[in-house]
């Protein structure tokens, strides 16, 4: 009889940012300062004693998140992702995902990347607009966003998703537009968009409060 594998997918979160966005309520504390190593080998036991609890033989999916899991050094990354492949049954594993900040990525980290067989980037690239990049929280640029793809497509990563987010404070419809044709212009296989949603412990929220800025569902879009 033909041996039934115990299938299994994985998220595994890495809570560190460089910078907070103004519209994040996840869970994520600033890098600086953080026992990160501390917090990779912690990852690594509560795996395996996952692990311990319910044995797998076949994991079909890994995603790695965030927080910013780019962040980490190379030399971080590479603990990270031995741990990861020396726990987990790797070889069946078809989508192994890890997201990134554009500008975040070196050829350093895409050598451990690619070294680790992860087959996937998600990039929050959220806006090509730099000004509500800005106003928004974000650190990178929209030239960054090019640099990095460029650097991605030198190293033949050829599953990439990007991230937009739409109806920003400030935004009208024409430069959500803007934005969508800038992204289908790269041709990439996947795209997820989100709509704005104004959370509870952000600073979009408390500025809300404040009447410092609009709630998007009440500005006036033009296009």
């Amino acid at each position: 009889m033909e041996k039934v594998l115990q299938n299994t997918s994985s998220y595994i979160h890495i809570p560190f940012c460089e910078h907070i966005c103004f519209y994040c309520n996840f869970n994520k504390v600033f890098l600086k300062g953080q026992p990160v190593d501390e917090y990779i080998q912690g990852l690594l036991k509560e795996i395996q004693l996952t692990l311990d609890l319910h044995p797998t033989d076949a994991s079909q999916t890994i995603y790695i998140g965030g927080g910013t899991p780019t962040c980490l050094s190379a030399k971080q990354l590479d603990d990270l992702l031995s741990g990861i492949t020396q726990l987990l049954p790797v070889e069946t594993t078809k989508e192994f995902t890890i997201e990134a900040n554009p500008g975040d990525l070196t050829q350093e980290k895409l050598n451990v990347i690619k070294n680790y067989g992860i087959n996937r980037l998600s990039m929050g690239v959220q806006t090509f607009d730099n000004r509500l990049l800005r106003r928004i929280g974000r650190k990178h640029t929209a030239e960054d966003v090019y640099q990095t793809l460029k650097l991605i497509e030198k190293n033949q990563i050829d599953n990439l998703s990007i991230d937009l987010i739409y109806a920003l404070p400030a935004q009208s419809i024409a430069d959500f537009l803007i934005t969508l044709e800038k992204a289908i212009a790269l041709d990439l296989p996947h795209y997820a968009i989100y709509s704005l949603i104004l959370e509870n412990k952000t600073m979009f929220m408390n500025w809300v409060r404040r009447g410092r800025i609009e709630l998007p569902e009440k500005q006036k879009c033009s296009s």
